[in-house]
């Protein structure tokens, strides 16, 4: 009727997610081919490794595009929207970019850059882009990331600050576990600098964007790789990767013989206020739980 300050619709009518995709982060007709491949696979893991194969080639005739580094970033955002069914901001302002970079030996490997936001997408989907890179790497015959013993440290020293100083997480990675994951995953969880705080000991490395705190990075590290290890090992599987690196910080171990035994775990009060109510103490009968 006129009455708004735009007469036209802003809000870009979709029909479903394979449209919704299109339309927030392309490629153009990447819905139509998503629909074809989510009828062959039925299942949505294997459709979104399909669907990220044919646009990182380029091979299938829908898409091209003759710069390899756009066709992996592109893939990523393309396979983070539809994981996270494009209701969320993270694909877009969680995601940057992504890079093609070179290691001291000159291989290449995939150079993914996280900001905040990419906490909506929640632990699973803020790990997959992981995945995807490795495969891109896999795909395209590229190297790995190799870190170097500062970039490790500098890992370490920079999750830790975060999850100490930033935001106060109940269950909180050790730094082995940190240099663990930094030294073994094949691509660079890498980022743009949210937190105003510095690391102290480990400043201008080189690869490193900058002395601040990366709190997307560090998000991806703990609440990612260190909370979902099994199912990144899952996908890592199916699409014939090596993530063998995410058992060692794994803390659940299976043994035939091995008797289970239960026992109150207080490390979630350890960081509680003074004066605040719990809501139950561990292993009480009763106690609220999720």
């Amino acid at each position: 009727t006129g009455f708004d300050v735009c007469p036209e619709v802003e809000c870009i009518p979709v029909t479903d997610l394979a449209d919704r995709t299109e339309k927030l982060v392309g490629p153009m007709g990447v819905a139509t081919r998503f629909r074809e491949i989510l009828e062959e696979e039925k299942d949505r893991m294997k459709a979104i490794f399909q669907l990220f194969k044919e646009i990182v080639l380029a091979e299938k005739g829908w898409y091209s595009n003759p710069d390899m580094e756009k066709r992996v970033e592109q893939g990523i955002k393309t396979c983070l929207v539809v994981m996270t069914e494009g209701v969320v901001v993270a694909p877009l302002d969680g995601l940057p970019y992504v890079k093609i970079s070179p290691n001291p030996d000159g291989s290449k490997y995939v150079d993914i850059y996280f900001a905040g936001p990419i906490r909506a997408a929640g632990a699973s989907a803020a790990v997959l882009p992981l995945i995807l890179g490795d495969y891109a790497q896999k795909l395209l015959g590229l190297g790995r990331y190799s870190p170097t013993h500062a970039e490790i440290e500098r890992y370490a020293e920079e999750v830790d600050i975060y999850q100490t100083d930033v935001i106060s997480r109940q269950i909180k990675m050790t730094l082995d576990e940190l240099r663990i994951i930094a030294a073994g995953c094949p691509v660079c969880v890498n980022g743009i600098p949210t937190e105003e705080l510095e690391v102290t000991a480990w400043r201008n490395v080189p690869r490193v964007p900058s002395n601040r705190i990366r709190g997307g990075m560090a998000l991806v590290i703990t609440e990612g790789l260190g909370l979902k290890a099994l199912k990144v090992m899952s996908w890592a599987k199916q699409l014939g990767l090596d993530w063998g690196f995410l058992e060692k910080i794994i803390k659940l171990e299976k043994k035939a013989d091995q008797v289970i035994e239960l026992k109150p775990n207080w490390k979630y009060l350890e960081g509680v206020a003074a004066g605040r109510p719990l809501l139950a103490y561990p292993s009480e009968w009763g106690g609220f739980r999720l």
